[in-house]
């Protein structure tokens, strides 16, 4: 019994610090050293800090021009659909595992169809994510909430790359262009090119009336249980149950709340 104290103690610390770098962050876009008020940007990190979809990338820093990875791009989605990540801790993808920081929200994305993956078993959640990925997730997850119409289709052949994107990303780029969510970089769609956090951040502004809802009108996808790892807490003494077969809720990026901090004083008592 004490050895099993221990793994969970020290998964549960694990997790709790994993989860402080993710939250420790600047409370206010003016935190950022590295957003000018001049720049084209500033609104939306404005937007995406003061709605909680963003952290920096440290305290004083949001890295604008930094890469977004499919990890981090699937983990802002979850906070704008305002997931109860408790729900979503079983996982179908061999590179995705209890304790990333994305684990919930990409698993709480495949139930609901909102990405599949890039192969069998696989999600490459720190591949760098491309705009039209970017699209995809975001039409797609609009089509789980009931509004995903498209009332301009043509509006896209104005751009010069039309013929760039890739046939299964066409309709989701002719919606997020229909809608403004997409507006080009530098007159091009840019299919695929990497979004930059500065981006994504515009992007999820420009969103905002679209992705109003946060109602799922389609039946989740559950993971085949055959290749997730069971829940029984004697067999992974490491998993998200308790000592007291209670699930701790440490892993909400709103805090570890009360059942987590409880916990861990128990662990170092």
């Amino acid at each position: 019994m004490k050895t099993l104290r221990k793994l969970f103690c020290a998964g549960l610390a694990a997790a709790v610090m994993a989860m402080t770098a993710v939250t420790a962050n600047a409370a206010s876009v003016s935190d950022f050293k590295d957003v000018d008020p001049g720049q084209w940007y500033y609104p939306a990190v404005e937007y995406a800090v003061d709605n909680g979809l963003f952290a920096g990338t440290s305290a004083t820093a949001f890295s604008p021009n930094g890469a977004m990875t499919r990890g981090m791009f699937v983990t802002v989605l979850s906070r704008q659909a305002k997931i109860d990540q408790s729900q979503y801790q079983l996982y179908r993808f061999g590179d995705v595992k209890k304790g990333d920081y994305y684990a919930a929200p990409v698993e709480w994305a495949a139930r609901y169809g909102i990405v599949s993956g890039t192969g069998k078993n696989t999600f490459s959640p720190n591949q760098k994510v491309t705009r039209e990925q970017m699209a995809a997730f975001l039409y797609r997850y609009a089509k789980a909430i009931g509004n995903a119409e498209i009332s301009n289709g043509t509006e896209i052949l104005r751009f010069p790359d039309t013929g760039d994107v890739s046939d299964w990303a066409k309709e989701a780029m002719t919606w997020a262009v229909d809608k403004k969510i997409i507006n080009g970089s530098d007159g091009k769609l840019d299919p695929q090119g990497t979004a930059t956090r500065a981006q994504v951040a515009q992007v999820f502004r420009s969103a905002k009336d679209v992705l109003a809802g946060t109602t799922i009108v389609v039946e989740p996808q559950m993971p085949d249980k055959s290749n997730v790892p069971t829940t029984d807490s004697k067999a992974h003494p490491n998993n998200i149950h308790s000592l007291e077969g209670k699930i701790t809720r440490y892993s909400s990026f709103e805090g570890i709340g009360e059942s987590g901090t409880e916990t861990l004083k128990r662990c170092h008592a």
